[in-house]
């Protein structure tokens, strides 16, 4: 039995969105953030697809050109979503083995995919 598309369907068949669903957006923990915080929030979403949730980075460098340009703001955001549990680190970043590593990120209201390529490479054999 094939499922019937309504002219809604049609019209998002293909295009690029994002999907934040009412319970996040009607939580009391979405009404307390600061507009920078949703900000960060639909734009880490914009970066999900159907199997890369647990590994989402923020970085910087990343995130400038979605407007990002304050690493203290970034970090800040990303501590308020961790906080209120919309987002969840998956692997603490930094300097390890000769290799800058970046902080992962997943969404606590998805299921997480295992990464096994996600540990960092020791060069310097």
């Amino acid at each position: 039995m094939s499922r019937k598309f309504s002219q809604y369907d049609e019209h998002w068949k293909g295009v690029a969105h994002i999907r934040i669903p009412l319970a996040v957006l009607d939580s009391p923990a979405w009404r307390v953030l600061a507009f920078s915080d949703k900000a960060l929030y639909a734009d880490l979403r914009a970066k999900l697809r159907s199997t890369n949730n647990g590994n989402i980075n923020a970085t910087l460098s990343e995130m400038k050109h979605r407007g990002w340009s304050s690493s203290a703001t970034l970090w800040k955001s990303l501590r308020n979503l961790e906080r209120m549990g919309l987002i969840a680190q998956t692997r603490q970043g930094g300097i390890g083995g000769m290799s800058k590593i970046c902080n992962l990120y997943r969404f606590t209201d998805l299921p997480v995919h295992d990464f096994p390529k996600q540990e960092p490479v020791n060069n310097s054999v």
